[in-house]
């Protein structure tokens, strides 16, 4: 019984991570919550910047002229008030979406951010 216990949580697990890729790099993302965030971020939290920004979030709000061109907010907030990186990953049918990096590696969606 345990044993499917264990393989139904495995199962659900895989089916809600998608991987998401960059040049020749691969990360996994799970549905978290709203959002999108890297799979081991998901599953250790409290030890991972991504969630923790995500639970508390700053209060950043970028100014017009920093939205100028049409600029993504969740990026401008990831890239200049947190110092982070912006990843733009695809996924398995070439979707895009830009991704905060964390100092720790983790992933956060960036319109999190907003």
């Amino acid at each position: 019984m345990k044993l499917i216990i264990f393989a139904f949580i495995l199962s659900n697990q895989v089916m809600s991570s998608e991987i998401w890729t960059r040049n020749d790099q691969v990360f996994i993302i799970d549905h978290f919550e709203k959002t999108l965030m890297t799979q081991s971020c998901a599953e250790t939290k409290e030890k991972c910047l991504a969630f923790l920004q995500y639970k508390n979030p700053s209060k950043a709000y970028p100014t017009k002229e920093e939205l100028h061109g049409g600029k993504n907010p969740g990026a401008v907030i990831c890239s200049k008030y947190l110092n982070n990186v912006i990843l733009i990953l695809k996924d398995a049918n070439n979707n895009e979406n830009a991704f905060c990096q964390f100092k720790d590696g983790s992933l956060l969606q960036a319109t999190s951010l907003i």
